[in-house]
């Protein structure tokens, strides 16, 4: 047996059958010596990371010699598989998860499959060539590395005596870099941002200036600002960790450190949102179960088993008194929130992204990959209405000032729906020409404000669909928490 951390996703021998390579959660292939053969207890050869999320494929290339491992985040990295420490080289593959990797059987040829809808096939000759130059660049800076070492001793030596002024280390946060997820506090105040290599960034919106930045203890996946406390915000991790920070404090030491770590998943976290109480919050993870916690008391008071997959999303009524969830299990279900039993499960054609309820807590709505929103009665899980879209659904929101239940997803699908009057057409807002990740209502919800992988955030009127705006983005929009 060889135990991971996390979900293992796929399994490689060397063609001799001594090594075997294993792709998991974690964003981490590892390698293994098959020849201990023993039936627990082995350690691995050595681990391959490549940042955050999950490694769902991986292949051994060039007679073994090297190793590609596919990200969630679309790239390929290609490693020497006697080094562990950096990637030799970067494939920017697709533009989303790729979900699996194959080699030819001459060897000559790699295909990767990706969720933008795309397979393409890559020329191993021409990875193999590109890794010997990085690999001659390497050993040309590590011998001018090593020269200008012996020079240093050298020189200080002779200025052993002498003060020296501290070297810092390069600012990584300078250095080009994914933004995961962005918050804005209640009351405009603040915002905050997190990278895919765990860069946090925390801004005072109202002189519009960065106060600081630091490096995270982990990669957030979401973060939310506390509804009524703008210096405080939460975040889910990449680790698996509920941390909370607080902005005073942050600012006192300069440092990322949070202020407590209040509990934590098995694996990645997907999704966090506060509760209409403004004290509890509800977390999904890919470790197959929700959770509900307190910030008062700094606590877990509930877990939520029953999901075959990872929990996507999590959602607590407006009456408190029920939670919703949606997995890639491909169902939505409904909890009691004092007992935390399941009230009922109800199934889609494909994954489920998202999860609400309505305004008057007697409807819960979910999206899905299915190209559906389904609305279902709250207490017995009875499908009411099936709202067909264009596309696989990835958000819902509603908005009960305007009456209005949004749904977004991918192909730039915006849809629209009369929550009094489900039977009635939707009304699609178009103007995006990719798949829209993230859709907000304003106060009233006489507006939408959506983000789009083409590049571009825009204003719609829900009433009419008509878009409003654009703002051009120089990078695709993956995700946002808050808008």
């Amino acid at each position: 047996e060889y135990e991971h951390r996390g979900k293992v996703y796929d399994v490689h021998f060397t063609q001799d059958g001594s090594k075997l390579v294993t792709s998991s959660a974690f964003a981490t292939c590892t390698l293994w010596d098959q020849t201990q053969q023993k039936m627990q207890g082995n350690e691995p050869i050595r681990e391959f990371k490549t940042g955050s999320g999950s490694c769902f494929s991986c292949s051994l290339i060039n007679e073994d010699r090297n190793l590609c491992m596919a990200s969630e985040h679309g790239t390929v990295y290609f490693w020497d598989i006697e080094d562990g420490e950096k990637a030799l080289l970067e494939l920017a593959a697709h533009s989303e998860i790729i979900h699996r990797t194959s080699v030819s059987l001459d060897g000559a040829w790699l295909v990767t499959s990706g969720e933008d809808k795309l397979t393409k096939v890559w020329n191993l000759h021409t990875v193999d060539a590109n890794i010997k130059i990085e690999k001659t660049k390497r050993a040309t800076v590590t011998r001018a590395e090593e020269e200008d070492a012996e020079v240093g001793e050298r020189e200080h030596a002779m200025l052993v005596s002498e003060e020296t002024e501290e070297v810092s280390e390069p600012d990584h946060a300078d250095m080009p870099d994914i933004v995961r997820c962005i918050s804005l506090s209640e009351d405009g105040a603040y915002g905050v941002s997190c990278s895919e290599h765990g860069n946090l960034q925390v801004w005072d919106l109202n002189k519009a200036e960065l106060l600081l930045r630091c490096r995270s203890p982990s990669v957030a996946r979401v973060v939310r600002f506390h509804p009524h406390q703008s210096q405080t915000f939460v975040c889910g991790c990449d680790d698996g960790f509920i941390r909370v920070f607080e902005i005073d404090e942050m600012l006192e030491t300069g440092s990322g450190l949070c202020s407590k770590e209040i509990g934590y998943h098995e694996l990645c976290i997907r999704s966090l949102r506060w509760c209409g109480d403004g004290v509890r919050f509800v977390t999904g993870s890919i470790d197959t179960t929700a959770k509900l916690w307190s910030i008062n008391s700094l606590s877990q008071e509930m877990t939520l088993v029953g999901h075959k997959d990872s929990v996507l999303d999590a959602d607590m009524s407006s009456s408190l008194s029920l939670l919703v969830t949606a997995s890639t299990d491909k169902t939505v279900r409904v909890w009691h929130a004092r007992s935390g039993k399941e009230q009922w499960a109800g199934k889609h054609g494909a994954y489920v992204y998202a999860c609400t309820f309505s305004p008057d807590c007697r409807r819960a709505i979910s999206a899905s990959g299915d190209r559906t929103c389904r609305v279902w009665a709250a207490k017995k899980g009875e499908c009411l209405h099936i709202l067909k879209a264009s596309s696989a659904m990835l958000t819902c929101a509603v908005a009960e000032a305007a009456g209005v239940l949004m749904s977004s997803g991918y192909e730039g699908a915006l849809h629209f729906w009369d929550i009094k009057a489900f039977d009635a057409p939707h009304v699609d807002g178009e103007g995006h020409g990719a798949e829209v990740r993230c859709a907000e209502f304003s106060k009233y919800g006489s507006f939408a404000v959506t983000a789009s992988n083409d590049g571009s955030v825009r204003v719609f009127d829900t009433k009419t669909g008509a878009s409003l705006g654009a703002l051009p983005l120089a990078y695709p929009g993956h995700l946002f928490s808050s808008m």
